[in-house]
């Protein structure tokens, strides 16, 4: 699956990026499928690592990326071929502010449901609470990432509680256009994860930011394009 998710990045209409692969202790040849992959293009970047999950993962690589904004993609998943152009679009639309800029996604074809959203919610912070917005729908500067790393205690739902201490201090920008692709299987880390852990994660996050979650909504800070 991980040569499909970084075909999917080879074949982004916009070009100017950076794949930096992180391998947390794979077992499934990936070394030797990104060390072929390197040799026909030189914007890809091999990281290793042994077992210490996603979170620690995910900081590994933006310690070690190069460019301005930081775009998430899991192995299992793929991106759209204009998924990065049209984060580029948005981020120079909005004149390159500091923020989360978020895409809507398509799933594959053995899933037939569409994407909806809870709208009941009063600001940023609840909206993000009540609808799943993984990392792979992320675009994020990498100033904001060097401030706020993935909290690597937390290994299910570590997005969320990111997403929820960023917009503490900065907007977020929702494109709506469908960039990237969700590959549904049963192995898939968010059908095996329990419940009950996700649940944990989720009162940390709001016996942290109780009395940010029940203000009224600003507006200013929520765009959605």
């Amino acid at each position: 699956m991980v040569k499909n998710a970084i075909n999917s990045v080879l074949q982004q209409t916009y070009e100017n990026w950076e794949l930096i692969i992180v391998d947390d202790g794979s077992t499934d040849n990936t070394n030797l499928i990104v060390d072929k992959l390197k040799k026909k293009d030189k914007r890809i970047k091999y990281l290793y690592q042994t077992n210490k999950e996603r979170s620690s993962a995910r900081n590994y690589g933006i310690q070690n990326s190069k460019g301005d904004f930081i775009c998430f993609l899991d192995s299992d998943d793929l991106y759209h071929k204009t998924h990065l152009e049209e984060f580029n679009n948005l981020i120079v639309k909005n004149k390159f502010q500091i923020g989360i800029y978020f895409s809507g996604l398509s799933y594959d074809k053995f899933s037939p449901k569409e994407e909806k959203y809870n709208l009941f919610y009063s600001n940023n912070i609840e909206f993000v609470l009540i609808n799943i917005i993984g990392t792979p729908r992320a675009c994020i500067s990498k100033k904001i990432l060097r401030e706020n790393l993935f909290n690597e205690q937390i290994t299910i739902s570590e997005d969320k509680e990111l997403w929820v201490r960023i917009l503490k201090k900065h907007p977020f920008f929702f494109h709506k256009n469908k960039t990237f692709i969700q590959k549904e299987h049963k192995k898939r880390s968010i059908n095996l994860i329990s419940k009950k852990a996700d649940l944990r994660t989720l009162k940390i996050i709001i016996k942290d930011n109780y009395k940010l979650i029940n203000k009224k909504n600003n507006k200013k800070n929520n765009q959605w394009k």
